[in-house]
């Protein structure tokens, strides 16, 4: 009887608070890394549009980009009938004038669907430098009004993107101090059976 329980008390203590987090796209290579070749453009938006290859809590951004003016505004869409639809953030951040990457930091953690097309999308200064994927997806850029999109040197390297989701939730996470307060009361438990059918073996004997 003593092994089994011990074993659900242990599982019970060692139960996770959150799952690991993941990623919800990215065309970067080992390492975060990307091409030296960049798309320049100037243009009122430019964007790049891709599928999620897993759903989750938005927790970052990642982009590699460079601008002479700066700051620079940029936000996820939804797709609207091949086109940017709602937005789902917005940053509006410093650029260094060369490519560099750019960690943006989700404040509303969008929930995103796996196997949706989504768009990032740029408000362009003059002469915006996006640094292009090293991992072969092709596709350009799309440039123009941000409801008439177009897509702009389809033959190139798309831009190189990364969307990082958040650690999943247990469905009823405890607190850790409430799961320290059970494991403890478990274990008490545990003694006093062992200790009660001890007791109660010398008094058969």
């Amino acid at each position: 009887m003593r092994a089994p329980y011990l074993a659900i008390v242990f599982a019970f203590c060692l139960i996770p608070t959150s799952l690991p987090a993941g990623t919800a796209y990215s065309n970067f290579g080992p390492g975060n890394t990307f091409s030296n070749s960049n798309i320049t453009i100037s243009a009122a938006f430019t964007a790049t549009t891709f599928t999620t290859t897993a759903g989750g809590m938005l927790a970052t951004v990642q982009l590699a980009l460079g601008s002479p003016t700066t700051p620079v505004t940029m936000g996820l869409y939804t797709d609207s009938a091949g086109h940017p639809g709602t937005v789902l953030e917005n940053w509006t951040v410093p650029v260094a004038p060369l490519p560099q990457l750019i960690t943006l930091t989700s404040v509303l953690n969008p929930a995103l669907s796996s196997g949706t097309q989504y768009w990032f999308v740029l408000s362009n200064p003059s002469n915006l430098i996006w640094s292009q994927n090293n991992q072969g997806v092709i596709g350009g850029v799309w440039v123009g009004p941000i409801n008439t999109l177009t897509q702009n040197l389809a033959f190139l390297p798309t831009p190189a993107i990364q969307l990082l989701t958040q650690g999943t939730p247990n469905p009823t996470p405890l607190p850790p101090t409430l799961i320290l307060t059970l494991c403890g009361l478990a274990l008490a438990g545990l003694a006093w059976f062992v200790a009660k059918k001890r007791t109660g073996s010398a008094s058969a004997a």
